[in-house]
């Protein structure tokens, strides 16, 4: 009994670790204005247009990745699966929590004496602090998607929405999370798109400027998705996956054992 205690406990704290760390790096890429990390490109999208929160745009869009597993998987859905929603929940709460933005609004309710734990770090005022503030971004979320899979819980639900697709269609999770990231691109990329080109009338040039990092001559602009987003989907993973080959077998018998 005691085994099992220590067993369950070393996991929870792993995957919540894990789950932490991803929320810090969200809030670490949306600070670098190079483009905020693919899983989080449409929650940021909707939070310049709507003015809700990172971390309650967060929680619809993962619910909506949940739903839309439920429609992929159909009879084959797992209803374990279903706590995808309570994590997105609590995982919107971290994003939050961890925000670096000083005024929030959650879902209408002001928020901003909430969190905002990582407010107190400097904005990046060049391009080198960007650059800084984006690699570190990388590094903690690969560090956090690492650790959140060590105990094999249920996957958050961008990932399960992946293994979704994988298992319907065959085709392997690698490809089918690549799937999944580039298409949450493209949707935030457009959505980006529009909202500030046609309705608020900013320049096409000024847009592209900010897609590659560059400094945007027009009020209320930011990155959305941008050189640092297609960057994070091809070296995340890859980061990843370096971490597991270095530790991942040692960390799994410690929390097995």
């Amino acid at each position: 009994m005691k085994s099992n205690f220590l067993q369950g406990l070393k996991k929870f704290v792993f995957y919540a670790v894990g789950i932490i760390l991803i929320a810090i790096g969200i809030n670490c890429s949306k600070l670098s204005s190079l483009g905020i990390s693919p899983v989080s490109s449409v929650p940021r999208a909707c939070e310049v247009i709507w003015g809700w929160s990172l971390g309650a745009m967060t929680i619809v869009v993962y619910v909506i990745l949940v739903m839309l597993q439920i429609l992929v998987l159909r009879k084959r859905f797992k209803w374990i699966n279903l706590l995808g929603i309570p994590i997105a929940i609590a995982f919107g709460f971290l994003v939050d929590l961890f925000g670096v933005s000083a005024k929030t609004n959650f879902f209408g309710l002001d928020t901003s004496g909430f969190g905002h734990w990582l407010a107190w770090l400097p904005v990046p005022q060049n391009y080198f602090a960007r650059i800084g503030y984006f690699l570190a971004s990388m590094v903690i979320i690969a560090a956090g998607v690492f650790l959140y899979l060590r105990p094999k819980w249920v996957a958050m639900p961008a990932e399960g929405f992946a293994a979704a697709i994988s298992e319907v269609s065959g085709m392997k999770f690698g490809n089918c999370k690549t799937i999944v990231d580039t298409s949450m691109i493209t949707i935030s990329f457009v959505m980006h798109f529009v909202f500030m080109v046609f309705i608020k009338g900013m320049p096409v040039l000024e847009f592209f400027k900010g897609f590659i990092g560059l400094p945007m001559n027009f009020d209320g602009a930011v990155t959305v998705v941008g050189i640092g987003t297609v960057l994070s989907a091809i070296f995340i993973g890859q980061l990843v996956k370096l971490l597991t080959k270095l530790c991942g077998s040692e960390i799994d018998k410690f929390i097995n054992k």
